[in-house]
């Protein structure tokens, strides 16, 4: 082979401070080349392997973490339309995992409160209806005569008891 292509690497070795020996290494340059060219193929095939990995665990990390959300969004659309009974699946222990979990709570707390405001509802309707009730019918007894002349003052005043609880009820309800 001609000097040209060939690589010579030396190597003094030392004892007490003397040099006593050398090391003398002669590679041919095709060689080398040869051997990078291998470490190079090695290097690229392993990083394509280990891009493809990582992007199939990205991929998977991804679509668990999106699973999660899809269904809180979903959730949150039922529970802006007043279906409160909606609970979202808790998947994980991690953010997503704990936003689930006080998502599941919020829908729980709404839908005690829309319980709590139908009783009220229903509560203030029969309240408000009861005097409502007297009044109307006394009212209709005094007109169509079913109340006789001589009684009708005393049911007057009831009609008037009744109109003031009436009236109180609503100040309550205000306040």
């Amino acid at each position: 082979l001609p000097y040209s292509s060939l690589l010579a690497v030396s190597s003094p070795i030392n004892f007490n401070g003397e040099t006593i020996a050398a090391t003398l290494m002669i590679v041919p340059i095709p060689e080398i080349d040869k051997v990078r060219g291998e470490v190079m193929m090695y290097f690229y095939i392993s990083s394509l392997i280990a891009f493809f990995i990582a992007f199939i665990l990205s991929y998977i990390v991804s679509k668990r973490f999106t699973r999660q959300l899809k269904s809180i969004i979903i959730a949150a659309k039922s529970i802006s339309k007043g279906k409160f009974d909606v609970k979202v699946e808790v998947v994980t222990e991690d953010e997503t995992g704990e936003l689930a979990r006080t998502f599941n709570q919020m829908a729980q707390s709404l839908e005690d409160l829309e319980n709590m405001r139908s009783n009220f509802i229903a509560n203030i309707s029969h309240e408000l209806r009861t005097p409502m009730t007297s009044i109307t019918g006394f009212i209709e007894g005094i007109l169509d005569g079913t109340i006789k002349k001589d009684e009708q003052e005393k049911y007057l005043g009831i009609v008037l008891n009744e109109s003031k609880r009436l009236s109180r009820l609503v100040t309550e309800l205000l306040h």
